[in-house]
């Protein structure tokens, strides 16, 4: 079965398709929420797992590794950010949806604003069934608003999320959100 799809939004999204990959060991990687909606849908999700920390490290890696082969400034990773996009990775599994608006009708940046993170420019690139960080991070590279949204100069920051689950459509869920934060943003 041929299956994986990939989104990018600077707060607008597109859509590709592609090739499913194997799932990893271990269980569901769907964590302990943080930040919920009323419905206890997540917003912000803390992890300690190692497994899903690797894998949200090395996209953040790959990313800032092609932007320095582009000229272009490393990104600050955000605790913050990466929460918010783990959220949003979690809250498709559980709500069984794919794209930057959630149920609740909320677009990245209004997660964003919601989780108590300020900005200038907010972005959001989203991908379901690729395996790897460097699966997905290759599938971004490959579509022109997700490469846009990479080599972005206005972001200083990122944060990217993943969550995996067995009895998911795409089982693999990958969130990057990147910012500019607001000249109050003290973090």
């Amino acid at each position: 079965m041929l299956r994986w799809v990939v989104a990018a939004a600077a707060l607008v999204g597109a859509v590709g398709c592609g090739e499913e990959s194997d799932e990893p060991a271990g269980a569901s990687t769907v964590s302990a929420t943080t930040v919920a909606y009323p419905g206890g849908h997540p917003l912000a999700a803390e992890t300690g797992d190692p497994g899903v920390l690797a894998r949200e490290s090395e996209l953040e890696a790959l990313t800032n590794s092609h932007r320095a082969a582009m000229g272009l400034n490393a990104l600050t990773t955000r605790d913050d950010v990466r929460a918010v996009a783990r959220g949003h990775s979690e809250h498709m599994i559980v709500h069984s949806f794919f794209g930057h608006v959630n149920p609740e009708g909320d677009q990245p940046s209004d997660r964003a604003r919601k989780a108590g993170i300020a900005w200038d420019a907010y972005g959001e690139n989203i991908a379901g069934g690729f395996a790897t960080a460097a699966d997905a991070f290759h599938a971004f590279l490959n579509s022109s608003g997700h490469r846009a949204n990479i080599e972005d100069a206005r972001w200083t920051a990122h944060g990217d999320g993943y969550a995996y689950a067995t009895r998911s459509t795409y089982l693999h869920y990958w969130t990057q959100n990147f910012m500019s934060p607001n000249a109050g943003d003290q973090r």
